[in-house]
């Protein structure tokens, strides 16, 4: 993507999200900007978060989340600092995909999540050098500059062992059957291919993210 075109894509954002302090409702008629059954469902009527919430379901073993994550990544440059974004890795009974979420929460534990998501998925996507075991997954944090005593101390923490159970929890929770899968405010879920351009994508992201908390 050209320079010009991603500041473009930005403007059209800012100025989405201008639209909605002003006051102007994208979901309003008679034409909603975005309409239900058509760019998202309401998936858990009896659920809402307490602030504006951005969870993704993703894997990094999973092309569709490889080419989702540059424009994730830049929607997180622009967003509004008020919603906030939560990953979730899923594993759907792979050990592969187990493998890879565990490196996501050893990217948190370690503090180097920013650097390493993309790294990773370039690994396997880019590369095509997937990990296959724990030491494979040690010569990878290793390579980005992680002490091999802190990979083996945080490998099979408590807290990461915490954290997978807990990854595999919402994904039941959230009925997830495929990734990338983008569920907001724990209310609603985009409908896969919904946003027609990138610039739709981080519209609809904000807008639904925003709607409740008016």
């Amino acid at each position: 993507m050209t320079r010009r075109i991603r500041t473009l894509l930005i403007a059209l954002l800012c100025s989405s999200t201008w639209a909605m302090a002003a006051g102007v409702d994208p979901f309003a008629g008679p034409i909603p900007q975005y309409q239900e059954g058509v760019h998202y469902k309401v998936d858990f009527p009896d659920q809402r978060s307490d602030k504006p919430e951005v969870i993704e379901f993703f894997s990094f073993g999973c092309p569709h989340c490889n080419h989702a994550e540059p424009q994730v990544e830049r929607w997180l440059k622009s967003k509004p600092e008020s919603i906030q974004f939560v990953r979730i890795p899923v594993a759907f009974g792979r050990a592969s995909w187990a493998l890879y979420a565990r490196a996501y929460y050893l990217m948190q534990a370690l503090k180097i999540e920013h650097k390493a998501v993309p790294a990773f998925f370039r690994l396997i996507h880019e590369e095509h050098r997937p990990p296959q075991n724990m030491a494979d997954l040690k010569a990878f944090f290793v390579g980005m500059g992680v002490d091999p005593e802190a990979f083996d101390k945080n490998a099979r923490s408590f807290w990461v062992e915490s954290q997978m159970r807990r990854a595999d929890q919402m994904a039941r929770e959230f009925k997830v059957q495929g990734v990338p899968d983008f569920v907001i405010n724990r209310h609603y879920r985009i409908v896969p291919g919904a946003a027609r351009s990138e610039a739709e994508f981080y519209g609809l992201l904000t807008a639904l993210a925003l709607k409740d908390f008016k």
